[in-house]
């Protein structure tokens, strides 16, 4: 018989993920918060994988940018090994705050945010990481989708927005030499309907021109530099991104795809040179037919000749009666000819 105190509601906490089991498994131990800086990444696999490969990019193309990450110790001996040991444990708490990349919980299903720390900028590794994978036109990338870098990370209301918002906007439209700049705001929301679209988008517009201080222009076709805004439940990333249509909206599948236009471009090529070949060899077929008419023609007209020679020498009626007719008509030039024959 169960006992009563065994009936009672376990509480939550009994069905949580423990932190050392979360390790284990893969998922990241901080959540999403203010203040952070880092990159979106999405995905349409297990969340775990697009961590790994996304790790894996990162690192490869910060080691270029940054140097190598350094987290080893100093690789001095210990004399006292209670000392070493406990250097080590130390070591291992604290790894997780040495990493440059650091896996963090959204809390939406195929999003993943990935802090970033010093000394990485975020919005300059990954335009790098677009620009050398471009240029390589290798395909590095299975699980990650889009990733978006954030230089801010705020709360997902109105005044914090537009509070938070200035410091991303100034050193890129605010300068003292600052020259015309086309812009556009890119807004999406991930399962937050509180925050409205339209407003958040004309804000942001009028926090970049300071209500036409700047000359800055709005281009949605064609923009120098991209407002970002992305709304993850109740936080919103910001970011000010460059190139974003040339990248299709930092987009890794999207951008290594062939080019549309000049595949197009090339099959019309190809296929005009196709329609160009047939017509050369149809006309060779035809110049060859018709050289063989004419060489037909010519043999059929030295056997004509020779058989109107022989019928004239054997007395042919016809031409018998052609020179009658030509005699009785008193044709000059038949007649000259009836002689000549």
């Amino acid at each position: 018989i169960m006992s009563i105190e065994a009936k009672k509601k376990r509480s939550k906490a009994y069905y949580g993920v423990r932190p050392a089991k979360r390790r284990r498994l893969g998922r990241p131990e901080a959540d999403l918060s203010p203040g952070m800086k880092g990159i979106i990444i999405t995905t349409n696999v297990p969340e775990k994988r697009c961590v790994m490969e996304a790790y894996q990019l990162l690192n490869e193309y910060g080691d270029t940018l940054y140097g190598p990450e350094n987290c080893s110790d100093s690789g001095e001996d210990e004399e006292d090994i209670d000392k070493a040991i406990a250097k080590e444990i130390e070591g291992l708490k604290n790894t997780s705050h040495e990493r440059r990349f650091q896996a963090t919980n959204t809390g939406v299903k195929n999003v993943v945010f990935i802090q970033c720390r010093d000394p990485v900028e975020p919005c300059e590794l990954v335009h790098h990481l677009f620009k050398e994978m471009v240029e390589e036109g290798k395909q590095k990338s299975r699980f990650c989708q889009r990733i978006v870098p954030v230089t801010m990370v705020c709360r997902a209301t109105e005044q914090d927005i537009l509070k938070q918002a200035p410091g991303v906007l100034a050193p890129h439209f605010h300068a003292d030499t600052v020259q015309v700049i086309k812009f556009a705001v890119n807004y999406k929301a991930r399962n937050n309907s509180s925050v409205k679209r339209d407003a958040i988008i004309d804000q942001v517009a009028s926090l970049v021109t300071k209500n036409n201080v700047y000359p800055h222009i709005v281009d949605l076709a064609n923009p120098d530099l991209v407002v970002n805004v992305d709304v993850v439940k109740n936080l919103c990333c910001l970011s000010v991104v460059k190139d974003f249509v040339t990248f299709k909206k930092y987009n890794l599948h999207v951008v290594m795809e062939p080019d549309k236009d000049s595949n197009t471009a090339s099959a019309q090529t190809k296929d005009e040179n196709g329609t160009a070949m047939i017509a050369r060899r149809d006309s060779h077929d035809r110049g060859d037919e018709k050289t063989s008419m004419v060489a037909k023609g010519l043999q059929d007209g030295d056997i004509t000749a020779k058989v109107m020679f022989d019928g004239a020498k054997s007395g042919d009626v016809e031409d018998s009666a052609n020179v009658e007719d030509s005699s009785r008509s008193g044709d000059v030039e038949d007649s000259a000819n009836v002689e000549d024959s």
